[in-house]
């Protein structure tokens, strides 16, 4: 079935001389989108003041209590004074520098070492999943408009090609194209998230310490105006003249660090 999909394309494709180039771009994104895949996994983020520390592993994990004194400073369990945007991970049991949040999909910390990996990771991710979904649709499209010659290109690539093989490919491609649609709709809003907490100066647990905050005093101010494209572009504006990377989410931004 996957080969079959894989031959429709050269098929179907009109001649060009831009089409080597593309194929070789897809392939080069999908190269680097797992090297920064891995880069992400395996640049550890754990602050350089605990690496040598003696560190506990036998504390017991208990939701909403903080390992790191809030007035001193000391991780109750790595044993060291960390710095204020410094966050102890339960679920990696390290202290964490420049803590953005822990991924469950790649499984280990997002932190200031390995932040600008992981953006890279949703960034390319994203141009994938948009070049795939444009194509599921577009055999979807040449289905509908030339189904004969569909056909018969689906038993030329299958010697012997059972009845209605045509109709299982398209309806493959179909499912296909709505796991493409939901994946975009998912990465979008990852990346545009991440976008929007570059601009605003927080990291992910800052904005859901906010988020928290503006629940718990009822400020008239409610979160989704954060989100509200005029705000960003004062808080953008205001930034101009010394905007820079660093200046983002792991320097201006909120003090959130444990």
């Amino acid at each position: 079935m996957v080969a079959t999909l894989l031959g429709l394309f050269p098929q179907f494709i009109p001649s060009s001389p831009l089409l080597i180039p593309t194929l070789a771009l897809i392939a080069a994104l999908v190269f680097l989108h797992i090297v920064l895949f891995f880069g992400t996994i395996f640049i550890d983020p754990q602050d350089l003041a605990t690496k040598q520390s003696h560190r506990d592993t036998t504390y017991t994990h208990r939701r909403g209590f903080p390992v790191i004194n809030a007035y001193s400073r000391i991780c109750g369990i790595c044993c060291v004074d960390v710095d204020a945007r410094t966050y102890h991970c339960k679920q990696c049991n390290k202290c964490t520098a420049g803590f953005d949040h822990h991924c469950v999909w790649v499984n280990c910390c997002v932190g200031e070492a390995n932040y600008r990996w992981f953006i890279g990771v949703v960034g390319v991710g994203w141009v994938l999943v948009t070049v795939f979904t444009a194509a599921t649709a577009w055999i979807v499209g040449v289905y509908s408009q030339e189904r004969t010659r569909f056909e018969y290109v689906v038993t030329s690539l299958v010697s012997k090609s059972p009845p209605g093989m045509s109709k299982a490919i398209v309806a493959y491609v179909c499912l296909m194209l709505i796991v493409g649609i939901l994946s975009f709709m998912a990465i979008s809003a990852l990346l545009w998230f991440h976008i929007k907490i570059n601009i605003l100066g927080l990291t992910t647990l800052g904005y859901i310490e906010l988020e928290q905050e503006l629940k718990q005093t009822d400020t008239p101010t409610a979160l989704h105006q954060l989100s509200a494209w005029r705000n960003l572009r004062d808080r953008l504006r205001k930034r101009t003249d010394t905007w820079s990377f660093s200046s983002g989410p792991f320097s201006a931004r909120r003090e959130t660090g444990r």
